[in-house]
């Protein structure tokens, strides 16, 4: 405004143009302030761009081999409208692995990876680090007879591949599965590598009538329905008499597990034990069967034994379960843990480790199915064994064939000699008791001496501490 003159108008003008100035500076610092705002979210953009990008890499990205990962796979599959997948499994890669050590598995599967990488690119197919030991091809459109010709160029040129390590070459061997189309490609394309493995096999398409796709449904129901049957109590514990030679009744009992079904049928551990112990999920199984069994003989008389496996014994919160039962409680002397002759301890020091412990506490150890694996007697000495268990199908033919007579006289007179009772598994007649008792044998065990209980009968005078709850009920 121009200002002209000193008059009140001109004063009024004069702070109307101050007025004006303070505006246009506090507009300018506005627009300043808004670039600014502006390059730091354009800034902040960018690092939040270049972040997810480093994420992304990180979650999809092999960090060993640089190739994309399993997760990348999976992503890759659900967006393309056509796929096929070939799984490459190096065999014996995890013996390789625990034989020479994390560094030399790590460089050859770099060596691998660079290799199927290259050819990859010419073969117009995507490579993938799938788990350690396996890769995976994802090919778009692709004919099954081009991919089966490229599943068996690629295990060629692998097995043709030789891969130095600390002055020793090694040669590898490969089994790849193929499936084409959706849903679900990547698990069939695995069902087709286990059909393979078993069946020998070098490369397997699959097909809906493979068994695998049956055996894993199978496997899947079981592993549910015993996670339910621990969660909602229906393990339960059967208990199968012993009984010395030279007695008329039995103080001793195996105890075994069964699975009750939510309608009530009992399910024998033929049906998912196996199943079960190839998961996590055994350990819980196992868990819940030594709680119940010292729950149940705590306040009892009957000595009573428990089957316990190599993976047992290398879990940390089995010992310690067992551990507190038999320091805590008066079951030491009266339970004995049976392990298999054939089960495979892989770490010596934890078995002798275990079984030191447990016989320091007054427990006692048994060899169970002995006769049924390689009979290495020198382990077994090593043991300190406090009953043989004989395995039922030696004992089923006594009387029939000599040579087995022999194998089970030998067996007892090994037996006895190191101190150990003997313990005859399957007996399933009087004959069978008869020659037994020829032979020393001294307990028996089997549908003739008495079949599997869901309730031991009274036939020892209970405990004061069975009393006072039987008085309390």
């Amino acid at each position: 405004v121009r200002v002209i003159g000193r008059d009140e108008f001109a004063g009024l003008a004069t702070k109307i143009n101050e007025m004006l100035v303070a505006l246009f500076a506090e507009k300018k610092l506005r627009l300043a302030a808004m670039r600014k705002i502006e390059e730091m979210n354009r800034d902040l953009e960018l690092r939040v761009l270049q972040k997810t990008n480093e994420l992304e890499q990180q979650f999809f990205i092999d960090q060993l081999t640089s190739l994309p990962n399993r997760f990348c796979l999976s992503r890759d599959y659900e967006a393309t409208l056509n796929p096929a997948i070939a799984i490459l499994q190096i065999r014996n890669f995890r013996s390789f692995s625990e034989f020479w050590g994390h560094d030399a598995a790590d460089a050859v599967e770099k060596e691998l990876a660079e290799r199927l990488d290259r050819f990859a690119h010419s073969s117009k197919v995507i490579v993938y680090h799938f788990s350690p030991g396996e890769f995976a091809f994802l090919a778009v459109s692709t004919p099954m007879e081009q991919l089966v010709n490229l599943a068996n160029f690629t295990k060629k040129m692998l097995e043709g591949l030789t891969v130095s390590f600390q002055e020793h070459a090694h040669n590898f061997g490969v089994t790849i599965g193929i499936a084409a189309g959706k849903p679900n490609g990547i698990e069939k394309a695995l069902m087709a590598i286990d059909f393979a493995r078993k069946q020998r096999l070098s490369i397997q398409v699959y097909d809906d009538a493979l068994p695998t796709r049956e055996d894993c449904r199978n496997n899947l129901y079981w592993v549910q329905e015993v996670q339910s049957a621990i969660r909602e109590g229906r393990i339960l514990l059967y208990f199968q008499p012993i009984k010395a030679i030279t007695s008329n009744i039995s103080d001793k009992y195996e105890v075994l597990v069964r699975l009750q079904t939510r309608e009530g049928s009992i399910i024998l551990p033929g049906e998912f034990l196996a199943i079960v112990k190839q998961t996590a999920l055994y350990h819980q199984l196992s868990a819940a069967i030594y709680s119940k069994a010292f729950h149940y003989f705590a306040p009892r008389k009957e000595s009573f034994s428990l089957n316990i496996s190599a993976s047992d014994i290398a879990d940390d919160t089995i010992r310690a379960l067992i551990r507190e039962a038999l320091h805590q409680t008066s079951l030491a002397s009266r339970v004995c843990f049976e392990l298999l002759e054939s089960d495979e301890f892989k770490d010596q020091d934890i078995l002798d480790s275990f079984i030191a412990e447990i016989k320091r506490a007054g427990a006692q150890i048994a060899i169970d199915d002995f006769g049924s694996g390689y009979c290495n007697f020198s382990h077994i000495a090593r043991m300190s064994a406090d009953y043989i268990k004989i395995d039922g199908e030696l004992i089923k033919q006594l009387g029939q064939n000599a040579s087995v007579q022999s194998v089970v006289q030998s067996i007892v007179e090994f037996s006895h000699a190191l101190g150990a009772k003997v313990i005859a598994e399957h007996v399933h007649s009087e004959k069978i008791v008869q020659i037994a008792t020829e032979l020393g044998i001294d307990f028996l065990q089997g549908f003739h001496i008495g079949h599997p209980l869901a309730d031991v009968p009274d036939s020892l005078p209970l405990t004061a501490e069975a009393k006072a709850e039987e008085a309390e009920a």
